[in-house]
């Protein structure tokens, strides 16, 4: 029986990599219903790899212009299963992970199931850290079965953390189709299309959290911190969005759902958690920056200064040394003259 998945890969220049990646994926990819391959204009033959590697009764090849959640999108308008699955090159997920990703899915109704990715270096290890908020929520909360988020607890968790996602990497969770053709990926928040699309839904969807660890996410070398003034236009962007999201949930919701997402708000105001908060915090420290950066460029000025007083000390206590070796004769030297 195959698993009711439409499997997406979004290729794009990545010819070197996609060989090892389709090789991985051999081990399931007879048991999915579909393949979508979205290739974003290649001329390095990644098009032409994946026709050749990738052998299925159900697979499209598209090509669309470059973005990776534009991609995204295009496979899930195409995709006719009840599931949909993002394989991105080097992010890569086992037969028995897709299988119960499907498994909680079905199970607990969920729209959307989480899982907290393995993260691997670029040199096959696995990282000594963990990148997602996801991961210090289960290794803190001592989770051991996948469960059915409350609407109010995906928005606390969608909210909770800056610009970063609970969702993890995308090549880690499983997504109902029909939810994602109703709201696509936006392609406007850079590399937070994820954080963005979770704020926007997680009233809206059901979410499930699963303790098991189904696929790797590979940590890329640009997988940087974003400069202060990107993180305050971002976070005020995502903080709106999720303010909007609220408000449509307060429009619908029932009286006990609204008292409670009020009182959960309430909290967060109060314990410094809520978005705005985070957002001042955020103020605060690029100010702390800002001064620090002042005082760092102070202390070079004044570094520089030093080292040039020093090197005219040097200078000096050298014109001293030597006038020292060309002292005059002493007072017996000219009385011993003048006597002549």
């Amino acid at each position: 029986m195959p698993l009711p998945i439409t499997t997406i890969f979004p290729i794009y220049e990545c010819a070197d990599r996609l060989g090892p990646h389709l090789e991985f994926a051999q081990e399931w990819l007879d048991l999915v219903e579909e393949v979508v391959v979205v290739d974003s204009g290649s001329i390095d033959g990644s098009a032409e790899l994946a026709r050749r590697e990738i052998v299925h009764p159900k697979v499209r090849h598209v090509v669309v212009p470059p973005g990776l959640y534009a991609a995204w999108n295009h496979g899930v308008q195409l995709a006719e299963s009840e599931f949909c699955y993002f394989s991105t090159v080097g992010d890569t997920i086992s037969k028995t992970g897709l299988e119960h990703l499907v498994g909680v899915a079905q199970g607990l109704s969920a729209d959307v199931v989480i899982s907290p990715p393995r993260c691997i270096s670029e040199d096959g290890k696995e990282a000594d850290f963990r990148v997602f908020p996801v991961h210090s929520i289960l290794e803190n909360s001592g989770i051991r079965e996948p469960f059915l988020m409350n609407p109010w607890l995906s928005y606390l968790m969608a909210t909770g953390f800056s610009i970063e996602s609970f969702l993890g990497s995308s090549a880690s969770n499983l997504y109902r189709t029909s939810c994602m053709k109703q709201e696509v990926f936006p392609t406007d928040f850079g590399k937070a299309g994820d954080s963005a699309w979770f704020r926007r839904n997680a009233l809206r969807f059901k979410c499930a959290l699963t303790p098991m660890v189904c696929a790797d996410f590979l940590l890329h070398q640009d997988h940087a911190t974003r400069p202060h003034g990107e993180i305050t236009e971002l976070l005020n962007r995502l903080t709106a969005l999720s303010e909007e999201a609220l408000q449509l949930f307060f429009a619908s919701a029932d009286p006990d759902q609204k008292c409670e997402l009020q009182m959960l708000n309430g909290w967060r105001d109060i314990a410094g958690t809520s978005p705005e908060k985070i957002l001042d915090a955020v103020r605060h420290l690029e100010g702390v920056a800002a001064t620090a950066e002042q005082q760092r460029e102070y202390i070079e000025e004044l570094k520089e200064h030093m080292d040039k007083r020093a090197g005219i000390i040097e200078e000096l206590t050298a014109e001293c040394e030597m006038l020292k070796e060309l002292r005059p004769p002493n007072a017996s030297f000219f009385a011993s003259f003048f006597k002549r």
